[in-house]
């Protein structure tokens, strides 16, 4: 993660990062991840500030955007409907033909 964080940070930048993006396979491991990857975020800011390439109130802007406010802006929240709008149906309004077939020969 560190190098991969070194190699594209000159290339790309930081604000074209948009955090870290995980599956849900381990969904128990997954703030561990997230951990983790802010780690290496925050070490690699350190690094840059150690070797004066970064200012230290830049690094804690960046850090503050790389762990809350880009991955906000990269992957919104779902909109809630609002009360004007109608709400999807939560069941079908019919039976698909097969559901009614097996349920009859089960019967």
């Amino acid at each position: 993660m560190r190098r991969f964080r070194e190699a594209v940070g000159d290339t790309a930048g930081l604000r074209n990062t948009s955090g870290f993006v995980d599956d849900t396979r381990a969904f128990c491991s997954i703030p561990a991840r997230h951990d983790l990857s802010r780690r290496i975020d925050a070490g690699h800011l350190a690094r840059l500030v150690a070797e004066h390439r970064l200012d230290l109130d830049e690094a804690i802007e960046s850090a503050a955007e790389l762990a809350y406010t880009l991955p906000r802006e990269s992957y919104p929240a779902p909109r809630r409907p609002s009360a004007s709008e109608p709400a999807a149906p939560a069941v079908p309004a019919t039976v698909p033909h097969h559901a009614a077939a097996a349920a009859e020969a089960v019967a």
